[in-house]
């Protein structure tokens, strides 16, 4: 039985809820005082409420104490009593870690390659050497991360069980336009918008292979003016007339409106009309993806393609194809549209998180030379 379980039956009754509370706020002060503690947290008590229990343990002094702590009048009285609890949590607690731990990342698509984990994540062949607490934070942000359809596993090599995962190792976030270089945007556009030398870089994947890039789902219009930049020949599209305009003033400003063709309309349905003079064209796909409605962990060629039948013909017709995806898109369900694909994750700043530095996924995408006849 867990000690959950055992100190649950035994005898006297208290709240073990109030209980577990107290004894966070009360160890905590001792810890200030410079005593040290074995809980610290909730992490602690969980990690102690989960252990199995020694056979001959009789968990009522514990029981008895915890109820004491409760309904004790003064801190100093909570805090004599946290000092005769700690004897019980160290029977009852392992040690925690406190050597170096070895880290293997493992898991993903296929086509994740060590290169790429090592790249992202600064390891070594998928491995690293760091501190417990370093290991922990790894694992509580990474182990289960949805890649391209599939999950990353993180293992450790400790024998003690990892520190509780501190406060400032559980949060993160990435200020919001914090990568915006287009002078007109708007809130889509803050979290949405391809960083500038990753639209570079896409400009120079498509322009590899043609000099004249359909882009139908342009947005603010940030890839359009990379390309457009970098001395392609752009053909885009926006159906949103206020993102539409927003674009138009972008590319005003950044001064490759010659270079680009904008249209207020569906992009899908322009491919058709801008291959009538364009016969030798690369393709950039990025249709809208996030907001409140999107099932993060879903994301399939019908759930973002599938509206949009004609791209298939379009892929299969253009030099390549380029593809922006979110992190979790299954890259499986593109097989179907034969060639050839490579995959590679994009990566933000290394000031960002692990966990936030992919941005999202890219698939190249070649036709095979049955669809181009």
């Amino acid at each position: 039985m867990t000690v959950r379980e055992v100190l649950g039956g035994a005898t006297p009754h208290v709240s073990l809820k109030r209980a577990w509370k107290q004894l966070i706020q009360a160890s905590r002060r001792v810890k200030r005082a410079g005593r040290p503690v074995r809980i610290q947290g909730r992490a602690d008590i969980d990690r102690l409420l989960n252990q199995e229990a020694p056979s001959n343990w009789n968990a009522t002094e514990l029981k008895a104490l915890l109820k004491a702590l409760v309904d004790s009048p003064s801190d100093d009285a909570q805090n004599d009593i946290v000092l005769r609890i700690e004897p019980h949590l160290t029977l009852l607690l392992p040690p925690i870690q406190v050597s170096e731990v070895h880290v293997t990342v493992s898991g993903g698509p296929e086509w994740l390659s060590e290169d790429q984990i090592d790249a992202w994540l600064g390891t070594q062949r998928r491995q690293i050497v760091c501190s417990p607490l370093e290991a922990a934070a790894l694992r509580h942000h990474l182990d289960g991360l949805a890649i391209g359809g599939s999950v990353l596993s993180v293992t450790t090599s400790n024998e003690a069980p990892l520190p509780h995962v501190r406060r400032e190792d559980r949060a993160r976030s990435r200020p919001r336009g914090s990568t915006l270089w287009l002078p007109h945007s708007d809130d889509i556009g803050r979290i949405s918008l391809t960083p500038r030398s990753l639209a570079r870089a896409h400009a120079t994947r498509l322009m590899a292979h043609a000099d004249v890039i359909f882009d139908p789902f342009c947005g603010l219009g940030g890839n359009s003016i990379a390309a457009a930049e970098a001395g392609a020949r752009v053909f885009a599209a926006e159906l949103d007339p206020h993102r539409y305009t927003l674009a138009q003033r972008n590319a005003k400003a950044l001064h490759v409106s010659e270079r680009l063709s904008l249209v207020n309309a569906s992009g899908p349905d322009q491919i058709a009309t801008w291959s009538q003079t364009e016969r030798r064209y690369a393709l950039f796909l990025d249709p809208p993806w996030g907001g409140r409605e999107w099932d993060r962990e879903q994301m399939t060629w019908d759930r973002l393609f599938g509206a949009y039948p004609i791209l298939i013909s379009a892929m299969r017709r253009a030099s390549v194809t380029l593809l922006k995806l979110p992190r979790t898109f299954d890259t499986e369900t593109l097989q179907f549209l034969g060639g050839s694909w490579t995959f590679t994750l994009e990566l933000g700043d290394e000031s960002d998180h692990p966990a936030d530095r992919v941005r999202f996924l890219c698939g190249l995408h070649r036709p095979s030379d049955e669809f181009k006849a």
